[in-house]
């Protein structure tokens, strides 16, 4: 009877350990998914940080293609994506009752760790991008671009930071589904800055085959103008002595008239002069860009070299070349 007793207790105590077991084993089973369907499980923030991490790569190689005009450091590329960081920090649950819910919305800060460098060579290729750049803002840097227009990017010391948002769906199975917006301003800038880095040397190349070059149509430039000013030197020359000649001409025939002729003509030659002043004057002021190419003196070719000051030589020339035509008219009049 003893033994029968004993025997009945040790089954007993069997079933009570194997009962505790199974209670304690589902106690932990629920325990698990009631941690996973959670904004802060561990498993989704690093499933979440490797969707991050796949999302910029794709961003960042769509953007290098749709500006292929300008060589990418491949190298660099590499070596960058290799050592950046993605952190998901002061996560909040947006759900309320989040335990019955079927969909949860998470929001949290992203926070990216740049590699050592990358901020700097980023922040120098913006500017570098922006040389003679007449539809860029003055002075804008690379921080005013990020956090323009009110936008939530924040770069400090080697980190560019912003909100992230994301959700976790229940499936008809038990599971859940981790998803988040396809559009996140944190990995716009950081494929922006990425690429502004890798594209660097080839900006300071084209900036550079732009000064060379420049300077070589300065150079062309300033010689043209000197042989624009040259020509107009020697014209003005002519002009002067062809001015004062007739100017000589003029009086030699006035004075070759009678007492009385010249005095009937007194009047008559005083109105001329002031005609002959203000019509030069107004003649004088045509714009060279006005003329005809064979009304052009040869001088007046070079007009796309002149200065302000030699635009104002050529008025004063062409005043003195009409000074001389009208000049020679009058003294054929008064010799017939």
């Amino acid at each position: 009877m003893k033994n029968k007793a004993a025997a009945v207790l040790l089954i007993s105590s069997g079933m009570l350990l194997s009962g505790c077991d199974y209670f304690k084993n589902k106690k932990d089973k629920t325990e698990e998914v009631a941690t996973a369907w959670s904004c802060t499980s561990p498993e989704n923030i690093t499933s979440l940080q490797k969707q991050l991490n796949e999302q910029y790569v794709k961003q960042v190689d769509r953007d290098l293609r749709e500006s292929h005009y300008y060589e990418a450091d491949q190298q660099l590329l590499r070596t960058i994506n290799q050592n950046l960081k993605f952190n998901v920090t002061e996560i909040r649950t947006v759900t309320t009752e989040a335990k019955d819910a079927t969909k949860l919305s998470c929001e949290a800060q992203l926070v990216i760790n740049l590699p050592k460098g990358l901020q700097q060579r980023a922040t120098n290729a913006f500017a570098e991008h922006n040389k003679d750049c007449e539809e860029c803002e003055d002075n804008q840097t690379l921080q005013d671009y990020l956090e323009a227009g009110g936008a939530s990017v924040h770069m400090s010391e080697n980190k560019l930071s912003g909100p992230l948002k994301y959700e976790l769906t229940k499936t008809d199975k038990d599971g859940y589904r981790l998803h988040m917006d396809s559009q996140n301003e944190v990995l716009n800038g950081l494929s922006f800055m990425v690429m502004k880095a890798v594209q660097f040397a080839s900006y300071a190349k084209e900036n550079k085959t732009i000064r060379d070059s420049e300077k070589e149509n300065d150079a062309e430039h300033n010689k043209q103008q000197a042989l624009a000013q040259a020509a107009m030197n020697i014209r003005q020359k002519e002009l002067s002595v062809e001015k004062a000649s007739q100017v000589e001409f003029l009086n030699e025939t006035w004075e070759s008239l009678s007492v009385d002729i010249r005095q009937a003509l007194k009047q008559e030659q005083k109105e001329w002069f002031e005609k002959r002043d203000v019509e030069c004057k107004v003649i004088s002021q045509r714009d060279v860009y006005d003329l005809r190419d064979h009304e052009k003196e040869t001088y007046q070719k070079q007009a796309d070299y002149w200065t302000a000051d030699m635009r104002k030589q050529n008025q004063a020339m062409q005043y003195d070349k009409c000074f001389i035509e009208k000049t020679i008219e009058r003294r054929e009049e008064l010799l017939n």
